[in-house]
């Protein structure tokens, strides 16, 4: 796949379409395991030679290896949507012109045992929908997402109907103040919940997470929360209707499945909005370059006034990958201890270092490389041991550190 993009040209000559290749397709989720007769839904990511993903899930050719065991749609609407036929093991593949991607899907034997409707007995304002969502629980203890899977009905549909339509299975539509009872059934076996539908009106939308940045190549899912004239609030995140001001900046989505999932198209701001009828809820968006790295600074609070031995446990996020060295600051050259990297393990590591500062906290300064497209990725800091002193005079010290102990700020770069 090669994608055109426009750029700019300087001195009043326009330049030439630049070129973006596809490179990669990641099939998710990674090797799952199903019941016979039931569906899995397959997503397809491809990642573009500029370092930016996309969902290619309803443009990509489906297969799968072993159509006994399992068929896959290209149908519009389902594409990815696998069907299990039998037990057994099936690779499903997908590919965009020479480029593919895959994993494997399990079939067991396990059978139905019992379907669990959610949310449970939820209230929803005249007008609003709801999503619910079919959990199976099978013979063999395992549970599965049946909600696309399950027929969906409503007791009364004078109060409210269900869907059963591809992209908006179990999304339910108020229709008049009351009750109903909704039911997902999958063979002889059923579930349901009870759903009250109010006459509240709608008076305001936030929309969250409030003024994000996220890194250019990468997406934002916002969530709008409607508060209605009885005071309950509401998720209207698939019902609203979502616009970006700057498309340029960043486009968001309405179709079912990604509603609210802006995705970056250039560095700059646009304003996120979330309307229903007359009322409408907005947000800033801001773009930025992605950074490629990081210096995480570490420090004490309160701050380590004796020899001692500290250890504690830094977790990084997805994408960030620590480049084994560190400086420590605000003490004296013969007072530098040492700091180990000890279980490196995806990035987990336990760090021990030897700190001496009577006059200034100790710091201690990281640094870590950023894999593109991944954004902003951050550090967790948790306490694993501080010993106070060292040989024979070694304590422990009481009592134990909190993460609060510790002041971390990242710097992007």
């Amino acid at each position: 796949m090669t994608v055109l993009f426009a750029g700019c040209g300087g001195g009043g000559n326009s330049s030439n379409p630049v070129p973006k290749t596809l490179v990669s397709i990641a099939v998710t989720p990674t090797n799952p395991s199903i019941a016979l007769a039931t569906t899995q839904q397959f997503t397809a990511t491809g990642t573009f030679s500029d370092n930016t993903t996309q969902d290619l899930t309803t443009s990509v050719t489906w297969s799968s290896s072993t159509t006994s065991v399992a068929s896959i749609s290209n149908t519009t609407g389902s594409n990815g949507k696998t069907t299990a036929l039998a037990a057994g093991t099936t690779t499903i593949t997908a590919t965009s012109g020479s480029i593919s991607g895959s994993t494997i899907l399990t079939v067991t034997t396990a059978t139905l045992v019992s379907i669990s409707v959610t949310p449970t007995n939820p209230s929803i304002a005249l007008g609003t929908t709801q999503q619910f969502t079919a959990t199976g629980t099978f013979s063999d203890n395992t549970m599965q997402d049946l909600t696309t899977s399950v027929t969906w009905s409503s007791l009364a549909t004078s109060v409210a109907t269900i869907s059963n339509a591809a992209g908006s299975n179990g999304r339910a539509t108020s229709a008049a103040a009351g009750t109903s009872t909704i039911t997902a059934t999958f063979g002889s076996v059923s579930g349901s919940t009870i759903l009250t539908v109010t006459p509240a009106t709608l008076v305001s939308i936030a929309v969250t997470p409030t003024n994000p940045s996220i890194a250019l190549g990468t997406t934002q899912q916002f969530t709008a929360t409607g508060t209605f004239s009885d005071s309950t609030t509401q998720d209207l995140t698939t019902s609203v209707t979502w616009s970006s001001l700057a498309t340029s900046v960043a486009t968001i989505s309405n179709a079912a499945g990604s509603n609210g999932r802006a995705t970056s198209v250039a560095v700059g701001t646009s304003t996120i909005s979330a309307a229903s009828g007359s009322i409408t809820g907005s947000t800033i968006l801001t773009v930025v370059t992605q950074p490629t790295s990081m210096t995480v600074t570490i420090a004490m609070n309160p701050p380590i006034t004796s020899l001692a031995v500290l250890q504690f446990t830094l977790v990084n996020d997805p994408g960030a990958t620590y480049n084994n060295d560190f400086t420590k600051i605000n003490q004296a050259a013969s007072q530098q201890g040492t700091a180990v990297l000890s279980g490196n393990n995806l990035n987990i590591g336990v760090f021990s270092t030897t700190v001496f500062d009577t006059l200034a906290t100790p710091i201690i300064q990281l640094s870590y490389s950023i894999a593109p497209g991944s954004g902003f990725p951050g550090v967790q800091v948790s306490p694993t041991g501080i010993i106070a002193g060292t040989g024979m005079n070694a304590d422990p010290v009481n009592p134990p550190l909190t993460p609060s102990n510790f002041v971390v700020d990242v710097k992007y770069n």
